[in-house]
């Protein structure tokens, strides 16, 4: 078995936050909502195995939190959702 290659393990560790993260306010179910924030917690914990400092994690969130304050610019500056 190869090593997998943290360029492709990163946004998918991101993604495993990101989304259970915004389901637990989604749900109605509160056993759903739970289980959701439970995945969250367990993403975190993987991304941060990954390292917490590496250019790729940093890079990954630093684009999320820009996306998610509406501030990640597409080519050049148009922002995204204009």
């Amino acid at each position: 078995m190869s090593a997998a290659d943290p360029s492709d393990l990163v946004p998918l560790a991101c993604m495993n936050v990101i989304m259970p993260t915004a389901m637990v306010s989604m749900h109605t179910d509160p056993e759903m909502s739970a289980s959701s924030a439970k995945t969250a917690e367990r993403g975190k914990r993987v991304l941060g195995a990954l390292g917490e400092e590496t250019a790729d994690v940093k890079k990954n969130c630093g684009d999320i939190v820009a996306a998610a304050k509406g501030m990640l610019e597409k080519e050049g500056s148009e922002k995204v959702g204009d």
